[in-house]
């Protein structure tokens, strides 16, 4: 995996995943940020909903990515964010998140960062 920190395997579906990463690390009423440019983006904010989250949503055109800068930007608005989530491959478009650049970013602040890397591990690294 490319990392001397602890890698957890979950014997979910992708889906699975996501809401155990959600329902695992956060709680109700918790502000996050999530990026979303293509139906599985559009999972994240749903499901960070259903959860009862207080969803920051940073939109791209199916195709497109949400940038680093955006997602820098929405952190400096939103100082009280808990996380942010992304998918490291978009694998309705085909589109490739800069996940380097935003861990960077988001490691400038006290967030957790969520990577939906199901399809993007290999290509991302």
């Amino acid at each position: 995996m490319g990392t001397s920190n602890d890698v957890l395997v979950l014997v979910a579906s992708g889906s699975g995943a996501m809401e155990s990463s959600i329902s695992n690390l956060f709680s109700r009423g918790e502000k996050v940020i999530v990026c979303c440019a293509g139906k599985f983006g559009e999972r994240w904010v749903d499901m960070a909903k259903a959860f009862g989250l207080d969803a920051v949503v940073l939109k791209a055109e199916y195709g497109s990515v949400v940038n680093p800068e955006e997602v820098e930007a929405a952190l400096a608005a939103n100082p009280d964010a808990r996380g942010v989530f992304v998918q490291a491959s978009e694998t309705s478009t085909g589109a490739v998140h800069d996940v380097r650049a935003m861990g960077q970013a988001i490691a400038k602040t006290e967030a957790i960062f969520v990577v939906d890397a199901i399809t993007g591990l290999g290509p991302c690294r």
